[in-house]
């Protein structure tokens, strides 16, 4: 019989073991689902959006869908969600919300989605032709009846967009409008649904 085949049938077993353990130390590094550094696309356009060094906790009150049902943060997990606080009279979020619609456009999907929580009191009797006027058409749009989650949130105006990771956690927030659809923000949002 050939040395080098008996000396390879020798190490099989080592060479299995030693493949499994890389593997699992590559799964336990590069795990799916493992935090991205998104520090590094903090620039430009998005210079003002504010990461946490931890994630945060979300308040548990509900905001409503248009039937009436009770829609929580955590109905979101498994995708990474930007959430936009905004009203009709707030000529920011007038400015902005063409914006976080073509950002919906063109990476709204299985791991990303911007939602939209309106603060108006009058609900989607006022919201509707909001949107109808600006033309938005595919961005989800909720309602906070209650008006606590902006003081829950810590708001200092509106608008006010929070960044929720996939796993539910609450990992930034922009006080103060911003341009959802440029380059920056684009590579942004990008990285954190990865």
């Amino acid at each position: 019989m050939n040395p080098l085949k008996e000396a390879m049938k020798k190490y099989i077993p080592l060479i299995v073991f030693s493949g499994l353990v890389l593997g699992l130390l590559g799964f336990l590094v590069f795990k799916p689902g493992s935090a991205v550094d998104l520090s590094p696309f903090i620039k430009g356009e998005v210079i003002g959006f504010e990461l946490f060094e931890k994630p945060k906790s979300l308040p548990g009150t509900p905001f409503f869908d248009r039937e009436g049902n009770e829609i929580h943060f955590s109905d979101f997990k498994g995708k990474t969600v930007l959430v936009n606080f905004w009203a009709t009279w707030c000529d920011p979020c007038k400015e902005e919300m063409p914006t976080l619609q073509n950002l919906e456009a063109k990476l709204g999907g299985d791991k990303f989605q911007v939602v939209t929580i309106s603060v108006d009191w009058q609900g989607f009797k006022i919201m509707d032709p909001f949107f109808e006027e600006f033309g938005v058409k595919n961005l989800v749009s909720y309602w906070d009846n209650s008006g606590r989650l902006p003081n829950e949130l810590e708001t200092i105006g509106l608008p006010l967009t929070i960044l929720i990771n996939a796993k539910g956690e609450w990992i930034g927030r922009m006080d103060g409008p911003l341009v959802w659809d440029s380059p920056d923000a684009l590579a942004l949002f990008k990285a954190a649904s990865r």
